[in-house]
């Protein structure tokens, strides 16, 4: 199982009506690209390069820094200027670094200190941002 850390973490992250998604990988690796399809669909921005991650009530929290609040760089455009929110409750992690090679994965998940959420990988995934959306709104099917 992937672990994360307690304070702030390179990554980007959104929020989809008090669901947030966090995208993680390498520099270069299409975090804030993702972030900005999200963005397109309807989603919020917490933070981009990186975020603050700590646990309340049982729940991962992605934290927006203060000092890029609102911000967001994309690739060969500049840095913009869009609307975001304080902070989210993380319902789901992609690591856009990683690839799937089993047509349908284990399940996996991601962890700091207690908690979890659901982690997929990403690299390679078409239209990987509508994906995110309908994982946030619908989850995953649960076979007995």
């Amino acid at each position: 199982m992937d672990k994360l850390h307690e304070g702030t973490q390179h990554a980007c992250c959104v929020d989809f009506d008090g669901n947030g998604l966090l995208i993680l990988g390498k520099s270069g690796s299409g975090k804030s690209s993702l972030a900005i399809a999200c963005m397109g669909l309807g989603a919020v921005l917490v933070g981009d390069d990186y975020i603050t991650l700590k646990i309340q009530n049982k729940n991962i929290i992605a934290i927006s820094p203060p000092n890029i609040a609102g911000l967001i760089e994309v690739p060969k455009v500049g840095i913009l200027k869009c609307n975001y929110t304080e902070q989210t409750k993380l319902t789901l992690a992609i690591d856009v670094s990683k690839g799937e090679i089993n047509r349908l994965p284990v399940r996996r998940f991601i962890k700091l200190k207690n908690c979890e959420i659901p982690l997929i990988y990403g690299a390679g995934i078409p239209h990987l941002h509508c994906v995110a959306c309908q994982l946030i709104k619908g989850g995953f099917q649960i076979f007995e």
